[in-house]
């Protein structure tokens, strides 16, 4: 057991410190007996996990919740299921993933859920669906967008065993619209070499010049550019935070350009940047009253302050309460970034709609996440 819990460590860390995979507190991973399953704890990050980052599981007890019936209020299922998930935690004081039951499904000792930006331009595409037959054939499997908890693992579950009944095995694979993928097996090396296929394949459908995967930097020099009232600021509890380079610049560009980034693709964005963003024409970012004019207006509308902004051929900037924050902010909204320009090569991006977004923000338990990891 000792170094099974080893090796789930190196792997979480692994992909957690490698921004092509996850970012933030984003992706889980877990490790299973026959009798107990170990979990990332939510709002734990994977790049620098330890032993204490993980939840042990009794599995019999997490069975129950794919047997039992819950309310069919979403937000009151939720809570019923989460306190469920609690009695299910053989460690008190930390909170299992909200995605534990799906690893507990997976037919594998080792599971690794992450959010690659590559995945996601499929899975964020109008065509996701047709692509990952293109891409993968019927080695694995597609899981259209479904609200994440409950709903996702049932959904998963039964899907799950369609295929094992279809197929005779089951998916090691399981790719998910707008969400991320999730990777089985039953040895590190495996997981690591299905990953390795998976992100090839995708690689070998975008032109020479992105396969890369990196972005000339930028200086972002807001000084003579940009007139923040230091003092509005610290009047709202914010401070800020600038990053632009050679994808960011694509969507500066004008609003027309921004307008491709302006509703998000995956829960990750809503967690970490809200679901709004606010654009600031190149002519008012020298006037600190406008741009607190601006600021006053988007909060008005929808109750809170952007956390991210974009600024007319300057760059993008994050809005928040701390360095961790800002930092957090700047990574997510950039691979959000990442998922429109490379969603071109797979028929364009498809963003989350309204009721999509709405569940995600009003969710506890993505309101639980959002506090503790940022």
């Amino acid at each position: 057991m000792k170094d099974e819990f080893k090796e789930l460590i190196d792997i979480s860390r692994k992909y957690g410190q490698d921004k092509n995979y996850t970012i933030a507190g984003g992706g889980n991973t877990s490790f299973k007996t026959e009798k107990e399953l170990w979990v990332k704890a939510s709002g734990y990050g994977l790049g620098d996990i330890a032993r204490d980052g993980f939840v042990r599981m009794d599995r019999k007890l997490l069975d129950i919740i794919s047997q039992k019936r819950y309310s069919k209020n979403p937000f009151q299922r939720e809570r019923e299921v989460k306190e469920d998930l609690e009695k299910a935690c053989l460690e008190k004081g930390k909170r299992p993933s909200v995605e534990t039951s799906l690893h507990n499904a997976i037919d594998f000792r080792y599971v690794v859920h992450m959010h690659p930006f590559l995945v996601n331009a499929v899975l964020c595409s109008n065509h996701a669906e047709e692509c990952v037959r293109n891409l993968w054939g019927e080695q694995v499997l597609y899981i259209p967008y479904t609200d994440p908890g409950y709903v996702l693992f049932k959904k998963v579950e039964a899907e799950i065993l369609v295929f094992k009944n279809q197929k005779g095995f089951s998916p090691k694979v399981i790719l998910m619209q707008n969400h991320g993928i999730f990777v089985g097996a039953n040895t590190i090396d495996e997981v690591e070499q299905l990953y390795r296929n998976i992100m090839n394949d995708i690689l070998k459908s975008v032109p020479q010049e992105y396969q890369t995967l990196t972005f000339e930097e930028y200086p972002f020099d807001p000084l003579g550019r940009l007139n923040f009232s230091e003092a509005y600021l610290k009047s709202k509890g914010l401070t800020f935070q600038g990053r632009n380079n050679s994808l960011i610049s694509k969507f500066a560009q004008s609003y027309n350009s921004f307008k491709s980034v302006s509703t998000p693709f995956t829960p990750d964005v809503i967690v970490y940047c809200k679901s709004r963003y606010l654009f600031l024409e190149r002519r008012m970012l020298q006037n600190a009253d406008e741009i607190a004019n601006r600021m006053n207006e988007f909060h008005e509308i929808n109750g809170y302050y952007p956390k991210v902004m974009i600024l007319q051929e300057l760059g993008l900037v994050a809005l928040g309460e701390s360095e961790k924050s800002l930092l957090n902010i700047l990574d997510v909204f950039e691979d959000q970034m990442k998922i429109a320009l490379f969603s071109r090569f797979f028929g364009g991006a498809h963003p989350m709609d309204a009721h999509q977004i709405e569940f995600i923000d009003s969710w506890e338990v993505e309101n639980y996440r959002r506090k503790i990891g940022g």
